[in-house]
């Protein structure tokens, strides 16, 4: 069943990302994926980097909380204009400054191979998404890091 919600979760970012105007199959209606603020760390990557994480702040959509974001939905489905399926490994709720927030972490090693194979750098924009708890309703949102391309 997970591995299902994935394949639905890369589906419909792909149609909320490439095709303006698309229609769900679920509602018969476009659909289109409420956007949350995220904050990715670290902010400068190195792509020498043998760190094993990047891990994503995740705030609740407005009217929603954390506890309605389904963290094995959430996927980085973009990188640098770069459609992508990274899927989350790991998920926590934590406290920051008073407000919980979602913190999510996905493979380093994965995200830095896409950055090389496109020749990805300066400033990249990460997208983040999934679904909430109901099936249905997308989040996404986007953070800037900085990438460090090695001297050779």
């Amino acid at each position: 069943m997970k591995m299902i919600q994935k394949i639905f979760v890369v589906v419909m970012v792909s149609l909320f990302l490439g095709a303006i105007g698309s229609v769900s199959p679920c509602l018969g209606q476009s659909q289109e994926a409420i956007e949350t603020a995220i904050d990715i760390h670290p902010e400068t990557l190195n792509l020498n980097s043998k760190g094993k994480w990047i891990t994503c702040y995740v705030e609740a959509p407005e009217g929603y909380t954390v506890e309605d974001i389904d963290p094995a939905s959430t996927v980085i489905s973009d990188i640098g204009g770069i459609p992508t399926d990274i899927e989350s490994e790991r998920s926590n709720i934590e406290d920051d400054e008073g407000e919980p927030v979602l913190m999510i972490k996905f493979s380093r090693s994965e995200v830095q191979q896409v950055m090389k194979d496109n020749s990805l750098q300066g400033n990249v924009a990460i997208t983040v998404s999934g679904l909430l708890t109901d099936g249905i309703t997308m989040f996404a949102g986007s953070d800037t890091v900085k990438v460090k391309v090695p001297k050779k």
